[in-house]
């Protein structure tokens, strides 16, 4: 069933909140998944980011597990739990990787422990079938915790994407701007649909200009993202939007700082006429819609 698309509701008052909407964390130690796309050849340990974050004024950060490391979400977890140990220092909250059979109960724990949103990260792999009843009653659970969905994935692929998320989810995030076509970014499909849709539980990462990019030197990549943020900023407003680092950059480590990452979110929000803001309340703070969902799913017995 599709939920109505009225604005995802938050009990937190965040708005003031200054943060990092997309970093992560990790050591070159830890176990890699099968099939990664590339290993990570430096630490970027926790201390060494938080310490990045205080130079910045920042209150907190959304870690995003890295694609690397796949479902094993143990380290991401151990950090957010020694930071809550931590006194006077930024929020970490967390965004986790999940095999579809995850069972509720783990993802309840897994949200209590400050995990706010799940990622389903589709670049370069194809879309998993989300009508299939694994996946679907997966969406269902993502719903039912209250946690946003958060996609990456090629612009030219985005759109039938995000159709299918709206179908169960009220609350989706895109990553870097959407990942539109660098030779005609306006006009792909996907960054399209992003302007376009007037769903308030769609939100949209400014981050990773390395990324979207690729091909550019990374300051000149930032510059080519200000256009793009000015357009969204202009069709969805700063509520819909926020600003991410990318730290550390995997693969695309030289050239940039985290200063300068700072400023080129507070030179893109200005370009649309907003001041850096947290965007949607939400994306901090799950709520659950669904309580009584019935969990429904083939694991093994």
């Amino acid at each position: 069933m599709t939920p109505p698309r009225s604005a995802p509701q938050s009990s937190a008052d965040a708005k003031s909140l200054q943060i990092d909407g997309h970093a992560h964390v990790f050591t070159t130690a830890l176990p890699m998944a099968e099939g990664r796309r590339y290993t990570p050849r430096e630490d970027a340990l926790p201390e060494r980011y938080v310490a990045l974050l205080r130079d910045q004024n920042l209150d907190g950060v959304l870690l995003v597990q890295p694609s690397f490391l796949g479902t094993d979400n143990s380290y991401l977890l151990d950090v957010l739990a020694a930071s809550r140990q931590a006194k006077g220092q930024p929020t970490l909250w967390g965004i986790a990787v999940l095999d579809p059979s995850t069972p509720l109960a783990e993802m309840r724990a897994m949200r209590a422990a400050g995990i706010v949103g799940v990622r389903l990260n589709c670049f370069s792999t194809p879309i998993p079938d989300l009508n299939g009843p694994e996946w679907s009653g997966h969406l269902e659970r993502v719903e039912a915790v209250g946690w946003h969905a958060e996609v990456h994935i090629e612009g030219a692929r985005l759109a039938p994407l995000i159709d299918r998320l709206q179908a169960s989810n009220r609350r989706i995030v895109v990553d870097h701007f959407g990942l539109p076509d660098r030779a005609a970014p306006v006009r792909c499909p996907g960054f399209r649909r992003l302007l376009e849709d007037p769903d308030p539980g769609l939100c949209v990462k400014l981050s990773a200009p390395c990324r979207v990019f690729p091909d550019l030197p990374v300051a000149e990549a930032a510059a080519a993202c200000g256009p793009l943020a000015r357009s969204l900023l202009e069709a969805i407003g700063p509520e819909r939007v926020i600003w991410g680092s990318d730290w550390p950059w995997t693969q695309h480590e030289k050239g940039q700082t985290y200063a300068q990452c700072r400023q080129w979110g507070i030179d893109w929000y200005r370009s649309g006429g907003a001041e850096p803001a947290l965007g949607p309340e939400w994306i901090l703070d799950p709520v659950p819609v669904r309580p009584n969902v019935i969990e429904t799913q083939n694991t093994p017995a």
